[in-house]
């Protein structure tokens, strides 16, 4: 279980990393298209979660992780915090499996990621779903 743990603070501390990366993108995106940095939105509807602009950042948000995941195993967070993604057998984990674990994230994040760390510190390898099902697994890059 040490192990979990230990790999589960660098998960975590890699993904606000990431998301500190992403979410200046997603503000020059916002102001870009509506030319304010906070847009209220008087009656929420699913039609806000459907505008080109929200869908955008999803696009982004899930390339930026495949990309750089199955070029080279890491991301910003990821090289900052010294892991990287592997697959099961240690080799470079490619698009497919960079898909399948990021895709899995929808899953893994339900209730503020709950989900994903249980399943890591249950897991012998430190596997969240995603990972389980691409066979991947983090390691430490140094």
């Amino acid at each position: 279980m040490g192990k979990s743990r230990k790999n589960l603070k660098r998960r975590v501390a890699a993904y606000i990393i990431d998301n500190l990366v992403l979410v200046p993108i997603f503000a020059l995106i916002h102001f870009a298209v509506f030319g304010t940095w906070i847009r209220h939105v008087p009656d929420f509807t699913l039609s806000f979660a459907t505008h080109p602009v929200c869908l955008s950042f999803v696009v982004i948000y899930f390339a930026y992780f495949i990309t750089f995941e199955s070029v080279s195993g890491t991301t910003f967070g990821k090289l900052i915090c010294k892991i990287k993604v592997v697959g099961e057998d240690g080799e470079k984990i490619g698009t497919w499996r960079a898909v399948m674990r990021n895709l899995l994230r929808l899953v893994d994040g339900i209730a503020l990621y709950t989900v994903g760390i249980i399943l890591i510190l249950k897991s012998e390898q430190g596997q969240r779903l995603g990972d389980r099902l691409a066979g991947t697994v983090i390691e430490r890059n140094i």
